[in-house]
């Protein structure tokens, strides 16, 4: 097994290096939309390759038709995690509607954000670790050369099914956090996440990226793994806490690119892989490329990504209130709630899950409005289109209308 642990082999499985010998990998993502959407893509590459995946993902996934059609094609499968008690869907729009009360009350949400964060990993691991042994006997059986683990502050107890698994693992992440990776990203350099400054930082700049770099950094701690779980999984392996495992990473993929982020020291154990979902155009619905074609003065795409799709009557009375004004281009909105009360006009295609990518290829479409997504901006970059980034957390809503900052 010691060939396996290679820090070579995890760097050439990534790299795309052809091998005649086949690998068993286990690729465990944040259930969410945009995440399972990379790793799908990383699944893709190495099926091409002749590896073996196996995607861990919550009991009731929907996979949708043309993914069920890529499974086969590149030997991906989908494992599911038993929910006997936990609905994590329920959970996850109980979150949502949280923070969006919030944010329509001029209240920033962010605290809120990490408690239910926080709750929501604490469930999902005695879900996980307490409540599917058999799964967990089921996966250990599997033999796993590798794992790919996604690799967020409420993602943390994901390391453990590794090191249960007794396999090496690596990490898959949008937010990369430079003491675990051991690189030195000094916050007087580098821009933080939460910090919204650029590289070129005045002496107040640079304090204030300091600041809030290091309380983002103490906030995610109140993310916690219960006690009892860790001390259960301490018999498989010596590691003082969960922070111990993800420092144990032999790699790092990283969501970014150097092309739209700010320039930072990259170490030998890590990679930048920005814009996995990128690719070639498919071909539309039928109903999404005749509204497309027959848009004169071009199309405005919006989508919140797969979290946001729901909006409480007070926000819908202000982006339409908004799109209103707009009075030649047409408008496609990811919006799976439409209230009786208000009259969606002609010129807006509201819809449920839409293919993104797809739509942003077609030469008709000038602007998309996101949420700041990394997905939606390498595919927006990819297809030449205009992007208004505004991150869902800073949507403020005033008597005016919606007003992006």
């Amino acid at each position: 097994m010691n060939l396996f642990r290679c820090l070579p082999i995890v760097c050439v499985l990534y790299l795309h290096v052809t091998f005649s010998t086949s690998y068993k990998i286990l690729l465990v993502p944040l259930v969410q939309g945009s995440h399972v959407s990379c790793i799908l893509a990383i699944a893709r590459e190495l099926g091409r390759r002749h590896h073996e995946t196996h995607i861990l993902v919550d009991e009731g996934y929907e996979v949708k038709e043309d993914t069920a059609a890529e499974m086969k094609q590149f030997n991906i499968t989908f494992v599911q995690i038993i929910d006997n008690r936990y609905n994590s869907k329920a959970e996850t729009k109980e979150l949502i509607e949280k923070v969006v009360h919030r944010m329509t009350s001029d209240v920033f949400p962010y605290k809120d954000l990490l408690e239910s964060t926080s709750h929501w990993a604490e469930s999902h691991a005695q879900l996980l670790f307490l409540e599917n042994e058999p799964l967990i006997e089921k996966l250990n059986s599997a033999h796993y050369d590798l794992a790919v683990i996604d690799g967020m502050y409420c993602t943390k107890h994901f390391y453990l099914l590794a090191h249960r698994l007794g396999i090496p693992w690596i990490t898959y992440t949008d937010y990369p956090d430079p003491w675990l990776m051991r690189v030195p990203w000094s916050p007087s350099i580098v821009p933080g996440k939460f910090s919204f400054q650029s590289e070129k930082m005045s002496l107040i700049g640079r304090i204030s990226n300091v600041w809030f770099s290091n309380i983002a950094k103490l906030d995610e701690q109140i993310v916690k793994i219960p006690e009892n779980i860790i001390t259960k999984y301490q018999r498989y392996g010596v590691f003082d806490s969960v922070v111990d495992l993800i420092e144990r990473s032999k790699f790092f993929i990283l969501t970014s690119d150097i092309i739209i982020d700010s320039p930072k020291p990259i170490m030998p154990n890590m990679i930048e892989v920005g814009g996995l979902t990128t690719q070639p155009a498919k071909k539309l619905p039928e109903d999404i490329q005749s509204f497309l074609d027959a848009a004169e003065d071009g199309v405005i795409l919006v989508s919140f990504g797969s979290m946001m799709s729901k909006f409480p009557d007070i926000l819908l009375s202000k982006f339409l209130d908004a799109f209103n004004r707009i009075d030649r281009h047409r408008i496609i909105w990811r919006m799976t709630n439409s209230s009786s009360k208000f009259q969606i006009p002609d010129f807006i295609k509201p819809g449920g899950w839409i293919p993104q990518n797809d739509i942003l290829a077609h030469p008709k479409v000038k602007l998309f409005i996101n949420h700041c997504g990394s997905n939606g901006q390498f595919e927006a970059l990819y297809h030449g289109v205009n992007i208004s980034l505004k991150t869902f957390f800073y949507i403020h809503i005033n008597i005016s209308g919606v007003k992006l900052v």
